[in-house]
């Protein structure tokens, strides 16, 4: 072989060498792009018998059913009794859930989100910076999951983060709402083309739900996820006080509602997941998985997330 000939060869080998491992390192980077990390923001188990206000054990359930799915390229992790300081635990988060009791339920800190209510109105310069940022964070994309007591915030400012996320808020003071008995719980059927409805029926379940919230009337932005109603005879009632129980009703209303952004970030709200026992329930779960899913800009399979998980209590 002449030399002009070999080394044109040789350019040519190494030429192929380079495209080879350039398009392996792009596959590489891609695969890693396509992962999202969901991150489970468990308050501290502050009330409430054995089996109710199980955060840690239910979001456990979520990230391992997550895990054990048939969606692909999700990471997760469980922060449990965070205390809010700065955003750099969850900045990687294509998504958080969050399951707590209120800012205003306790001068511990019980939310993973915001600090004690404080003095209602707002919060010290620290604080508010790192709400700003939160709130930047979560308008540069990453979806926002709240469950059961922590749609309750107390603090006007932290009420202003929640309006920005949801286009709604839960008021507890003087409008509180949140009867526990036996739900009929029915997906909207107007909106049943909803991502997060996919494969989701109507259940029925025992859960205690925070369910009257304050949302713009026709945002367009918000779609309406689950009706839920509840009869007296439904309720045992919770005594309060030494009270005598006193049972309530909660005629046909929303209880959970998906908002996405301007921006395109998407948040989902719903005011259940008390009862640690419901997991077991499939319909509930899938709704669950699937809010889940489509807040960190996942495509829900058309099936629903479906899971292989076992033993979830």
């Amino acid at each position: 072989m002449k030399k002009n000939q070999f080394i044109k060869r040789s350019a040519k080998a190494g030429i192929v060498i380079i495209l080879a491992f350039a398009g392996l390192l792009a596959f590489v980077g891609q695969a890693s792009a396509q992962t999202k990390k969901i991150i489970f923001l468990a308050g501290p188990k502050d009330h409430g018998e054995p089996g109710r206000h199980e955060y840690e054990k239910d979001l456990r359930v979520l990230a391992r059913c997550l895990d054990s799915s048939n969606v692909k390229g999700i990471t997760t992790e469980v922060i449990v009794a965070r205390t809010p300081k700065d955003i750099n635990d969850i900045k990687d988060a294509a998504a958080i859930v969050v399951l707590s009791s209120s800012d205003g339920s306790s001068q511990k800190q019980t939310h993973p989100l915001f600090p004690p209510k404080g003095n209602g109105k707002s919060y010290d310069k620290e604080t508010m910076a790192y709400l700003k940022a939160l709130d930047s964070l979560q308008k540069a994309g990453m979806g926002v999951v709240v469950l059961h007591w922590a749609v309750a915030v107390d603090n006007w400012a932290a009420r202003k983060v929640y309006f920005n996320w949801f286009g709604g808020i839960y008021i507890s003071e003087n409008n509180s709402n949140n009867p526990g008995g036996i739900w009929n719980m029915i997906p909207v059927e107007s909106n049943k083309k909803h991502p997060i409805l996919r494969g989701v029926k109507p259940w029925q379940y025992q859960d205690e739900i925070f369910a009257q919230y304050m949302v713009v009337p026709q945002d367009p932005n918000r779609t309406d996820l689950i009706m839920g109603e509840m009869r007296k005879e439904n309720n045992p009632g919770f005594s309060r006080g030494g009270q005598p129980p006193r049972p309530s009703s909660a005629s046909n209303r929303v209880v959970a509602f998906a908002y996405q952004r301007d921006s395109g970030s998407r948040g989902v709200m719903f005011g259940g997941v008390d009862y640690h026992k419901d997991m077991l329930e499939p319909n509930y779960l899938q709704f669950l998985l699937n809010s889940i899913v489509w807040a960190a800009q996942i495509e829900v399979p058309k099936k629903g997330v479906i899971t292989t998980a076992k033993q979830l209590q």
